[in-house]
């Protein structure tokens, strides 16, 4: 936790704890720079909590836009953000070895909620595809190069 409340002092951001409407868990004032977390919630939501209004900070998120698909999209980076914050590879992976498959002991082990090792896992899953499809392109294209090499060397011989 105090690597995240040094991170929001970094940035000019106050961190309290107060009685937030419904379900809500967090919230990120614009103005006057504040971070306000559900008081009384357990380690895991509260760092998972404070690393998502984290993001909207970084982000320089509008909360108050009435368009929802923006709304979605700043959740979601925020998110995002709050996975990559909290969550190394190595340190997923070392819960893993350690819980296999069951995310909620991977999320106990980490310190966060179940919803961000999806989160995570998602973010993980887009880069490793990302990294797949491009070496996939590479040796594609050397496969073409090297069949046209052998077109042109075999039109040449004969």
């Amino acid at each position: 936790m105090k690597e995240l409340e040094d991170l929001a002092g970094a940035n000019g951001i106050a961190i309290v704890e107060g009685n937030l409407p419904g379900k809500e868990r967090g919230r990120w004032y614009a103005e006057p720079r504040i971070i306000v977390l559900q008081a009384g919630m357990p380690l895991d939501y509260t760092r998972t909590t404070l690393g998502h209004e984290l993001g909207h900070a970084t982000h320089n998120h509008d909360m108050s836009t009435p368009d929802a698909r923006i709304h979605y999209f700043q959740e979601r980076q925020a998110d995002e953000y709050a996975a990559r914050l909290l969550i190394s590879e190595e340190s997923y992976r070392k819960a893993e070895r350690m819980h296999g498959a069951h995310f909620a002991g991977i999320a106990h082990e980490l310190k966060v909620t179940v919803e961000l090792i999806h989160v995570w896992r998602d973010l993980w899953h887009r880069k490793d595809k990302k990294w797949h499809d491009n070496n996939c392109l590479r040796r594609s294209k050397r496969s073409n190069s090297r069949k046209k090499n052998a077109a042109r060397t075999q039109s040449d011989t004969s």
